[in-house]
């Protein structure tokens, strides 16, 4: 393993695959299935002699139960999409353009074929109360947050590459606090204070702070955004009657930073994704329906 689990910030570690890109040469390795299951899977051992104990005392075992994390079959199938989208931001035109004018990294002449249009984006959406929050934490945790470079074939590169933000969707769908939210994401990640610059900054219009936002997204070289409670984008346009811009400006995000971007939450979001062509097209993924009696729930309850 290139790094240790569980960590945020890591030093760089490159696989010198060739292909002149830091950025790529320092993910981290993709797991395999039977590993990502064994590290997600949490099931704490119950208390001691608990048979031994009053019906008072083994019902306040019950508080261990939240802790209980069975993975079931479409767990990796997330996991391996959000490690696809993030290598896709760094395949981009955008991500090569930024490493070479940063250092010029690459050899004089090099071609630059190499490289996609626009990262990749998805969604997962389902049922309330199924764990989609929580297994995009569990996955997200198996990758670092933050790479540090400090050198590079001999060469000094400093950059911070934020390989991933987690961010909720404001109940109010504004645009605005939307982007407070990923520049308050970014601080925490990075430990910079941009959040306090821009909210002292005397243009505080949509569309400055909008610019704010796609300079850091390719400033920290950030690879994925993930948008959770996407629902409450359709809740606010029930209630308004109008365009949702929110999903404009992240789709706008996309475009101009090349960041991968994952959608997550209730199948009410669908009406939205499916109201538009380009919409549809970047919300590909799984809709998790309420559980059935089937094999997998009954492994489920087994687990518990």
């Amino acid at each position: 393993m290139k790094y240790k689990l569980g960590m945020q910030t890591v030093e760089a570690v490159y696989d010198n695959s060739g292909s002149q890109n830091p950025l790529i040469e320092a993910l981290p390795e993709c797991l395999g299935s039977e590993q990502f299951e064994k590290q997600i899977r949490c099931c704490p051992p119950p208390p001691q002699a608990c048979q031994d104990m009053s019906m008072a005392e083994r019902r306040q075992g019950l508080a261990l139960l939240p802790t209980v994390f069975v993975p079931l079959d479409y767990m990796y199938y997330v996991y391996d999409s959000l490690y696809r989208m993030l290598t896709s931001s760094y395949h981009t035109l955008t991500s090569r353009e930024r490493v070479t004018k940063i250092n010029a990294l690459f050899l004089s002449g090099g071609s630059m074929a190499g490289y996609g249009a626009q990262a990749q984006s998805g969604a997962l959406l389902g049922t309330p109360g199924l764990g989609k929050t929580s297994t995009l934490r569990r996955c997200l945790s198996l990758l670092p947050q933050v790479i540090s470079h400090e050198k590079y074939l001999g060469k000094a590169f400093y950059c911070k590459q934020v390989l991933w933000l987690h961010v909720e969707c404001p109940s109010d769908a504004s645009q605005k606090t939307m982007a407070y939210n990923i520049v308050r994401a970014l601080d925490m990640a990075v430990g910079s204070n941009h959040l306090d610059y821009l909210l002292r900054a005397r243009s505080g219009s949509v569309s400055s702070v909008s610019t704010y936002i796609k300079t850091l997204c390719v400033t920290y070289n950030v690879g994925l955004l993930v948008v959770d409670e996407i629902q409450n984008v359709v809740a606010t346009a029930q209630r308004t009657n109008r365009i949702k811009p929110l999903i404009r400006f992240l789709t706008e995000l996309t475009n101009d930073t090349c960041t991968a971007v994952y959608f997550t939450g209730t199948i009410l979001a669908e009406t939205v994704f499916q109201s538009e062509e380009y919409l549809r097209r970047r919300t590909r993924g799984p809709r998790l329906l309420p559980f059935k009696p089937d094999g997998a729930y009954r492994a489920f309850l087994q687990a518990l």
